[in-house]
């Protein structure tokens, strides 16, 4: 798609992809370093970060980042983990719990790069290690702002950032027409903030990095 795109000279702007110029996408390093201090300010002894396995999606790498500039600010050790989404792998830590888990002080708190993992381990430690969440662990991801909406997903007591989606089309679009006026004229990044989780949170989650 790249190549054709720039074969036929298309004035083109790209959603939710990092890159030079001609981009947009969500702010995941401030979402994630906020997530990861709140978490610390609260007392959280432990704070660990569970991320996806195999993916090169550029939000991990920047996740990644905003949890460790904020763990380096408290002083605090980093520890981050990767999980699978097999099926074999979901049953296994259903039954046999998670390594990651074992040794965790409470109160602790875990930031996890995508919310269905999110729920998993909240069953996980309930039903295993029989603690309380989010008393003894609270966990902490990032919320598909359409799942959010519809309540599909994420309840209390999992909390965490909203992903600005509908902002990230909203300004893809008017960046997009500012591009065609001027197609050969590169455009700086549009990085948009998360939005706070009204429900659970009454700080916002805007942050510049």
């Amino acid at each position: 798609v790249e190549r054709m795109i720039a074969d036929q000279n298309l004035p083109a702007i790209w959603m939710n992809a990092k890159r030079p110029h001609d981009c947009v996408y969500q702010d995941d390093e401030g979402a994630a370093y906020l997530a990861t201090k709140r978490l610390l300010d609260a007392g959280r002894r432990h704070v660990i970060m569970v991320l996806p396995q195999n993916s090169s999606h550029y939000s991990v790498n920047d996740r990644l980042a905003g949890y460790e500039r904020a763990i380096r600010e408290n002083g605090s050790e980093s520890n981050v983990i990767s999980i699978g989404h097999s099926q074999s792998i979901i049953h296994g830590a259903a039954a046999n719990g998670l390594p990651c888990l074992e040794n965790l002080e409470s109160p602790a708190g875990i930031v996890v790069g995508e919310a269905p993992t999110a729920s998993l381990l909240r069953t996980v430690i309930e039903n295993h290690y029989h603690r309380r969440v989010p008393q003894d662990v609270e966990i902490t991801t990032f919320i598909p702002q359409n799942q959010i909406e519809l309540e599909q997903l994420i309840v209390e007591p999992i909390s965490g950032p909203v992903a600005p989606h509908y902002d990230l089309g909203k300004i893809a679009v008017e960046t997009l027409m500012t591009k065609m006026d001027a197609p050969n004229t590169p455009l700086p990044p549009r990085v948009v903030p998360y939005h706070k989780n009204s429900k659970i949170f009454t700080s916002a989650w805007h942050a510049s990095t």
